[in-house]
């Protein structure tokens, strides 16, 4: 399984990788802006990505508007993930068309869980 995480803090995203690395059976993208976060989905096709919400220059949100603007990116499951945990930030997330809400700092067991979730198809 191919994870891209797009995450400009240093530190959730060395936490993330070093989870993960435990797996055995997922490669790690990464990016550090939404820019190219876009970029890198469009070269590699991950099979989910894991986007930050408050990116710098452009945000997470809009990094899934034009990932579902491009016909090859379209269906790549794109989870949200942010610290701010409040259920009308998570509604707008939704709405917007992210997949999943995941809050910060992760709970490893949940992330398990959507990891397998869209594993799975």
């Amino acid at each position: 399984m191919k994870i891209l995480y797009v995450e400009d803090n240093a530190a959730n995203a060395r936490l993330l990788a070093k989870y993960l690395a435990l797996q055995g059976d997922v490669e790690l993208l990464e990016a550090a802006s939404g820019e190219a976060g876009v970029a890198l989905a469009r070269a590699e096709l991950p099979d989910l990505v894991l986007m930050d919400i408050n990116l710098p220059h452009m945000s997470g949100t809009e990094a899934l508007a034009a990932l579902r603007a491009d016909a090859r990116t379209a269906g790549i499951a794109v989870i949200a993930v942010s610290a701010d945990a409040l259920p009308d930030r998570i509604q707008a997330a939704r709405a917007a068309g992210f997949d999943d809400y995941l809050t910060t700092p992760l709970d490893l067991a949940t992330l398990e869980a959507v990891i397998t979730r869209y594993r799975a198809g």
